[in-house]
């Protein structure tokens, strides 16, 4: 008898790499702010208009990686989301998992006997 593979609730898939990307999200972000912190102060250049940029490095240093350019630009924004889908894919999950049980179920039935079949 071929043996089926059970049918998972989707969002369950989902909750999980999206949890998998805040975490790497996360540690990077803390990751920025830490190596900030432990050079005294971001780097910033002024214009003539006294406006301020941190996308430039300290003379020696390669310029910055293109993820900490990105998450100190919109790192909240991108955080806040991925909670926001954390929370919405939990929701989701809980509310259809009695309705994928139900589909998992539906192909076994048990028998008199008790044993299971198709």
């Amino acid at each position: 008898m071929p043996r089926q593979t059970p049918i998972s609730n989707p969002f369950y898939v989902l909750l999980i790499l999206v949890g998998a990307v805040f975490v790497v999200t996360t540690f990077a972000d803390a990751l920025m702010a830490f190596r900030a912190s432990r050079a005294g102060a971001v780097v910033r250049d002024a214009d003539e208009h006294g406006h301020a940029s941190a996308e430039t490095a300290p003379a020696g240093e390669s310029p910055r990686h293109p993820l900490w350019q990105l998450l100190s630009k919109h790192g909240n924004a991108i955080i806040l989301s991925e909670v926001a889908l954390i929370i919405a894919f939990a929701v989701a999950a809980m509310a259809t998992d009695s309705f994928w049980q139900r589909r998992r179920n539906k192909g076994h039935s048990v028998s008199a006997e008790g044993a299971i079949g198709p």
